[in-house]
């Protein structure tokens, strides 16, 4: 039988106003698990921001990969977490200010928490669920490409003057089982692995080839850092 959890071996300590907050919003259980996580990392630890990577979401959640970069993309848009991707590893702070989650409705705190029938009146009500047409998923598609191709020449790795069709047609395949997100990561790995003299990486890809032989081998910043490390200190 598992030991009944004690304070003493640690705590999250949660306003019960920001606690009020998140029960008048309508998230998905994926969102709440990241919520925690962030909570975990940060509050657990008496910390305002933390940096978390994805193996320890994907380790904290059991989620796979693609549904924590979803969650956390959508939770970016609502302005509940934010984020700071100077760094290797991103940075993650909660945003306890309440008033600036971007919903219809802001959540109001205190007689409100009276109920009648159903959600209460000032609750935020779902978006419309209006479908996704071949239309609007093609144009998505074609910005997310556009987006990855303008992050890559961003890092002057090899700067490509224009998107031609195989580069393209390469990154749409990566983005078939990977998040926007989590390829963004495995290129900003890449980058620094590739300009920083710690690192026994001197092989520059252009983008296509990048994303066919490279992304697997900097996807994953822990793995990149045991292969290709030879300086004192971890990926920055």
């Amino acid at each position: 039988m598992a030991k009944e959890p004690d304070i003493t071996n640690g705590h999250i300590d949660i306003a019960n106003e920001l606690a009020e907050a998140l029960t008048r919003v309508n998230l998905s259980g994926y969102q709440y698990r990241i919520i925690w996580c962030v909570f975990r990392k940060t509050y657990g630890w008496h910390k305002s921001t933390d940096k978390i990577s994805l193996t320890q979401f994907e380790k904290m959640t059991g989620l796979k990969s693609k549904y924590i970069c979803r969650a956390i993309k959508e939770l970016e848009a609502l302005n509940i977490i934010i984020i700071n991707r100077n760094n290797c590893i991103n940075i993650y702070k909660f945003n306890s200010h309440y008033d600036n989650w971007k919903f219809k409705t802001t959540p109001k705190i205190g007689n409100s928490l009276k109920r009648e029938k159903g959600l209460p009146k000032e609750g935020v009500k779902p978006i419309p669920n209006q479908g996704v047409t071949k239309e609007n998923k093609e144009t998505i598609q074609k910005k997310e490409i556009i987006d990855i191709f303008d992050y890559w020449n961003k890092k002057e790795i090899i700067i490509h003057k224009r998107l031609d069709q195989t580069t393209a047609s390469s990154i749409n395949a990566r983005l078939k089982d990977n998040s926007i997100d989590e390829i963004k990561d495995s290129i900003h790995i890449y980058s620094v692995a590739l300009k920083d003299d710690d690192y026994r990486w001197t092989y520059y890809w252009t983008l296509k080839d990048f994303m066919h032989k490279g992304y697997d081998k900097f996807k994953d910043k822990d793995i990149a850092y045991k292969n290709y490390f030879i300086g004192k200190d971890k990926l920055k």
